[in-house]
């Protein structure tokens, strides 16, 4: 990805800077705005008495969906207030570790992708949206941030012949484990990452390396981590434990889902007005949300073209098969299964997506200079305008605000 471009600073001083933004990003999206149901569940686990009383909820059907985040959320509760903002900055260390996983793989590629990437994980107003709710899905985030900060690793190490790093596996098998153990969906991403991971040693890196003593330690970590788990949720299902089936996944659903991993959620009417009345409740803001879409989907376009040319059309081919795959599975099962397929339940996929558009926005900024290159400038700056822009509506805009159950 054009490796002889200037790198990224490798400065303590450099990194440290940029993780103390993601601090104050975090701070920015955190609220004190009431619980709204689904954190009121969460909540509960907190405020249990004891260990024991955390086991045994576990064990419980209901308890099948996200184990990890309420076993993180009850550790959280022993240290911080129980307040609404006291347990929603439990997604601080989780945002922060997913982006520093980012720092360390993109020091070895150029500063324009290394700075767009950041600047559109942190920015995407699906991130400031589940940044304000004490709900596991910052920590799938960071989890698959971490596993894509892994093969991105994989690349740089493979073209520049530099060597594989004693925290690759530490960092994939982290990651692995936070996104399977906040969701029991996490697992399509962490097989995904496992295939396109092992098709890549084989023909790019070889297998030696593993035989390192901590790296046969962390693959045994991720093996029994990843077969409890997937024990654990096996039990539950068996148990009658699943997703809710008080409606169901339709084209309108999947729209929704992609109107907010396109980012566009902030931009647009509020929850209970697109609760209320559906697609009618787009229409007071096409005026901003149709050019904020095109723009979004050419920027979206442009990265993939990027991608194509960059890993070549077969490595392209099997990298895009494995990165739509999760997606796929997820929505078949909500069809066949009666369940409603919501833009949260695809969080694992973000860091793709992401990833598409720095790399679109590499191709605006850093262009042939030509007499286009005003215009390709204007473009890249706009999308980043409109991702700051729908985050911040969605933070503090009357209409996003949450309900009121104080």
């Amino acid at each position: 990805m054009m490796r002889n471009s200037p790198k990224m600073p490798d400065t303590r001083w450099a990194i440290g800077s940029l993780l103390v933004l993601q601090v104050g990003v975090m701070f920015a999206t955190i609220s004190h705005e009431s619980f709204w149901i689904d954190e009121f569940w969460n909540a509960y686990f907190v405020a249990l008495g004891s260990l024991a009383q955390l086991v045994e909820a576990l064990r419980t059907p209901y308890g099948s969906q996200t184990p990890l985040h309420f076993i993180y959320g009850y550790l959280w509760g022993q240290l911080f207030p129980h307040s609404e903002f006291g347990l929603r900055l439990s997604n601080l260390p989780l945002f922060v570790m997913g982006q520093a996983a980012m720092v360390w793989a993109l020091r070895a590629y150029p500063r324009s992708f290394s700075y767009s990437m950041l600047a559109v994980s942190a920015l995407h107003p699906m991130v400031w949206q589940y940044a304000n709710e004490f709900r596991p899905y910052t920590m799938m985030y960071a989890g698959s941030e971490m596993i894509l900060a892994y093969l991105l690793h994989l690349h740089a190490a493979s073209h520049d012949h530099t060597g594989v790093s004693r925290l690759a596996l530490p960092v994939f098998a982290v990651g692995s484990v936070l996104l399977f153990g906040a969701s029991l969906l996490g697992a399509f991403w962490v097989l995904a990452a496992c295939v396109y991971g092992a098709h890549f040693h084989r023909r790019h890196l070889g297998w030696r390396y593993l035989l390192r003593r901590a790296n046969v330690i962390w693959v045994a970590v991720f093996g029994t981590a990843i077969s409890a788990l997937t024990l654990y949720y096996i039990n539950s299902l068996l148990s009658g434990g699943g997703a809710s089936r008080i409606a169901t996944t339709t084209a309108a659903t999947l729209a929704f889902d992609a109107y907010e991993l396109l980012g566009l959620s902030g931009i647009g009417p509020g929850r209970l007005e697109l609760r209320e009345t559906g697609m009618p409740a787009l229409r007071p803001y096409a005026l901003w949300l149709v050019p904020a879409c095109l723009l979004i989907l050419a920027t979206l376009g442009t990265g993939l073209r990027a991608a194509m040319v960059r890993l070549g059309t077969r490595p392209f081919m099997l990298a895009l098969a494995l990165g739509a795959m999760p997606v796929l599975i997820v929505v078949a099962a909500g069809f066949a299964m009666h369940w409603r397929v919501l833009g949260r339940h695809l969080m694992g996929e973000l860091p793709l997506l992401n990833l598409l558009f720095a790399l679109g926005l590499v191709q605006w900024f850093g262009g042939p200079a030509d007499r286009r290159k005003p215009m390709r400038t204007m473009l890249a700056a706009s999308l980043l305008l409109v991702f700051a822009g729908s985050s911040l509506a969605f933070r503090f805009a009357e209409r996003h605000r949450k309900d009121d159950y104080q």
